[in-house]
């Protein structure tokens, strides 16, 4: 039978190897291998019976190592898939091993196939495939023959020895195939963490999470990961912690938010609704333990507590160890009423420590009302005074007791409107706490407003709840 070659690619290691694609109308896909320059060919594999060979890509860091891009005649196709559009196989020394881990194929939002016009085989990081679609150019990765996982953030960089604690591994491409994370102390210690034990406690692509034992010795010791492919065990470099004693300050606060809102100290009393959800940022530079993170409110001479445990209420930062974000909900809800509420942080570094000061500490004062929308203190305009020819805009804000449909009026010394402005219940203008718009100072009228004092009027179902001034000159 005679084929048409339809592709080839050369070792650039022993040009005596040469892979060969073939492929004519009859739909036969072949390809053919040779050690010795074309002497001889082996094996003559089948691809497919309705497919022809279009591309063949040798991997750079292993050119024994190929991968054939199949189509059907007169189509075009999508060579990441094993079904209907194509297909991608992979072959080691002319011997077949098997689709590669990229046929899951490149599919768009729907969940159709899109045309793909060509591969290649990343140059620099082995088992990475790239397709050019018409959607772009797409990813593939060949997980079963990447070689050692490269490490590159261990979190937190710091560990305590009185306690064992969570340590990240970042990494590239684990999957399930980690076999251990080995730990090495300063002095030889050895421990090898592994899902058997409970050491290794979750795998993802990028990410491992590790327990580390406590009573472990001082100083710096080095991690490496495990991995096991289909071409062998490969091991990771190596990254480093230490353990040091107990004498970090401990996580700090760095900004609360309460229901998406953050607290503002010249603004407090902050209004909040009863059971609002609390978001802290909290960052310490020795490396957070998740775990420790605690609140109190005190209203008048009651003092309620909750202690938040749960470790997936607590995220560390995308690659870092030093800052995070910890989140839960006031439960049970508040009653109406002002609380000092306090927010306390501690890990295996630090002891929990009552309101003294303390940088792990944060407080503020927090206003709970069901009652009638109000708003709470002063109507602020900045600047102070506003020149909208000179400065383009005025900011006014305000705080709300709880949400509601509200209307701001501006009016000038005759009492005339000049700008009206609607907010919905909930949304900014509109919702509990801090709210603020601005203003070019151009009127309802389409004109810009002269100079003079105008005042600031917020109603809400057609009932005033708070006023303020304006100061303009230009």
């Amino acid at each position: 039978m005679l084929l048409t070659a339809s592709a080839i690619a050369v070792d650039p290691t022993d040009n005596r190897i040469i892979y060969i694609g073939t492929g004519d109308f009859d739909f036969e896909g072949y390809l053919f291998f040779t050690t010795n320059g074309g002497s001889t060919w082996l094996p003559r594999t089948n691809i497919a019976s309705d497919m022809w060979v279009r591309e063949v890509k040798l991997s750079p860091d292993n050119p024994k190592r190929c991968y054939v891009d199949a189509q059907r005649t007169n189509s075009i196709v999508n060579p990441l898939t094993a079904g209907y559009y194509g297909i991608v196989a992979r072959w080691i020394n002319g011997v077949e091993s098997g689709l590669s881990a990229i046929s899951s194929g490149i599919e768009d939002e729907l969940g159709n196939k899109i045309p793909i016009f060509g591969i290649d085989v990343d140059g620099k990081t082995d088992g990475i495939i790239y397709a050019a679609t018409q959607n772009g150019v797409f990813k593939g990765i060949d997980y079963n023959y990447m070689q050692s996982p490269s490490i590159e953030v261990l979190s937190p960089p710091y560990g305590f020895n009185l306690d064992s604690f969570p340590m990240r591994v970042y990494g590239n491409y684990f999957l399930e195939t980690v076999n251990k994370v080995t730990i090495t102390g300063p002095s030889a210690q050895t421990e090898d963490l592994t899902i058997a034990n409970g050491g290794i406690q979750s795998v993802s692509p990028t990410l491992i999470i590790v327990r580390v034992p406590a009573g472990l010795e001082l100083g710096t010791w080095e991690a490496k990961v495990e991995v096991q492919r289909d071409a062998g065990t490969f091991t990771s470099d190596t990254a480093t912690f230490e353990i040091i004693d107990q004498s970090s300050e401990g996580p700090q606060f760095k900004n609360v938010k309460f229901d998406g809102l953050s607290y503002v100290e010249e603004f407090a009393p902050m209004p909040v609704q009863r059971g609002p959800q609390v978001i802290a940022r909290i960052e310490d530079p020795d490396g957070i333990n998740d775990k420790g993170f605690s609140y109190v409110w005190i209203n008048k001479a009651t003092l309620g507590r909750r202690e938040v445990t749960d470790e997936a209420e607590f995220d560390y930062d995308e690659i870092s160890s030093t800052e995070g974000t910890v989140t839960f909900y006031v439960d049970p809800p508040f009653d109406p009423g002002s609380y000092d509420f306090i927010i306390t942080a501690h890990d295996a570094a630090t002891s929990e420590v009552l309101p003294d000061g303390n940088p792990n500490i944060w407080a503020g004062i927090l206003e709970v009302e069901v009652g009638p929308v109000r708003v709470i203190g002063n109507i602020l305009s900045y600047p102070t005074v506003f020149k909208p020819l000179k400065e383009g805009e005025s900011t006014i804000a305000y705080n709300l007791s709880r949400s509601a449909d509200v209307s701001v009026y501006i009016y000038d010394v005759a009492g005339q409107i000049v700008l009206t402005k609607k907010f919905a219940s909930g949304l900014n203008g509109g919702r509990a706490g801090y709210n603020d718009f601005t203003w070019n100072g151009i009127s309802d009228f389409g004109s810009y407003i002269g100079n003079g004092i105008y005042v600031i009027k917020i109603t809400s179902g057609n009932k005033g709840i708070g006023t303020g001034k304006l100061v303009v000159f230009d």
